[in-house]
């Protein structure tokens, strides 16, 4: 017999852009986050601050990722996939490496190097009580030293720890070339992770590219 779908929730593409990879993190160790044959912990990248960055780290749930590379040519916004609410902004220093798919593989931890801006929080699933774990990373690239976020006294370039709320499709911020947005979110093992989008291939702000559902039977 056919499964129930008991809920759903809709994750929507962040930029025009390529969907460059999607995965897991395994458990305990949060590594794996492998784009371009190159592997990536969650540490490394989200640069967690145990007093206000609750990164997933139970058998309970799974922490997903999903990469997306904007070309100079696309549209320079980012916007928010769904609801969020940011209790974290940081700014981390670093390279401004070019990360387009013929540098990326031959840089090693390329993605953790370059500068970026880190945005940490949570989401909420329909018919799921507790917040999730989910991060936004801007990463800067080669001329993409300015990544600006929006928040409600416009944009800034500096750490924020005062909790904002995004509406889903709201506007985030914007770099001033192409470069790469990678997101992060936990889900429940108790429901599934459908891609509605296929990896390599464009993809538009606002087009839907995840399904998480909980499902009967």
């Amino acid at each position: 017999s056919e499964a129930t779908i008991l809920s759903s929730t809709v994750l929507f593409s962040p930029a025009d852009s390529v969907l460059t990879s999607y995965g897991v993190f395994s458990f305990p160790y949060m590594q794996t986050l492998t784009c371009k044959g190159l592997v990536y912990s969650a540490s490394d990248l989200l640069i967690p601050d145990s007093a206000d960055d609750k990164m997933c780290l139970c058998k309970d749930t799974i922490l997903h990722w999903a990469v997306f590379y904007l070309s100079p040519g696309d549209y320079h916004r980012f916007h928010a996939p769904c609801n969020l609410l940011v209790t974290r902004c940081k700014h981390a220093h670093g390279d401004l490496l070019p990360v387009n798919s013929l540098f990326l593989p031959r840089v090693k931890g390329l993605l953790a190097a370059n500068e970026r801006v880190i945005l940490s929080g949570s989401y909420w699933l329909e018919e799921y009580i507790d917040p999730l774990y989910f991060a936004y990373v801007a990463v800067g690239a080669l001329n993409v030293g300015s990544i600006e976020i929006s928040g409600k006294a416009g944009y800034f370039e500096h750490d924020m720890h005062t909790p904002y709320e995004y509406s889903a499709g709201e506007e985030v911020g914007q770099f001033h070339f192409g470069s790469t947005i990678v997101l992060v979110y936990e889900v429940p093992v108790t429901h599934k992770v459908i891609y509605l989008a296929e990896e390599q291939k464009s993809i538009r702000v606002g087009d839907e590219f995840v399904l998480i559902t909980k499902q009967q039977g």
